[in-house]
């Protein structure tokens, strides 16, 4: 996960551990179902997100698409697309999650469709939502 290479860059403070976060089931505690691709190109051409459903909840596991309080990241990379940014966001709050599960930064555990429509809500202000940072 690049711990070490950011504990040497000193971005964590010397012996930094990743705390397990309460509440997300790991694979070995719960039958994950099936697992579906969500194509949700816009940070990059080819971003995915992947949703399961486990003890009835649905979890979305965003990548970089989306992060709590309806944050993004717009990379300056040559294949980001921010209409189709917008695009995705709307494919994600179609498949209605319960749990955001984003590639960096808190879970969102509870009320994901609130962080869906927080970013939603910026552009239709003719704006971006806000910057992951």
């Amino acid at each position: 996960m690049g711990l070490d290479a950011a504990l040497r860059a000193g971005i964590y403070p010397p012996g930094y551990r990743f705390a397990p976060c309460p509440g997300v089931l790991t694979p070995d505690a719960a039958d994950l179902g099936p697992i579906r691709a969500l194509p949700t190109p816009g940070h990059s051409a080819d971003h995915t997100a992947y949703l399961f459903t486990a003890g009835g909840t649905t979890y979305a596991c965003t990548g970089d698409l989306l992060f709590s309080r309806g944050r993004i990241v717009l990379p300056g990379a040559e294949d980001a697309d921010v209409q189709e940014l917008r695009r995705s966001l709307e494919r994600l709050r179609d498949a209605r999650p319960d749990v955001l599960l984003p590639g960096h930064g808190t879970p969102v555990m509870a009320d994901a469709t609130w962080h869906i429509a927080q970013a939603l809500a910026a552009f239709d202000l003719g704006r971006l939502p806000a910057s992951f940072t």
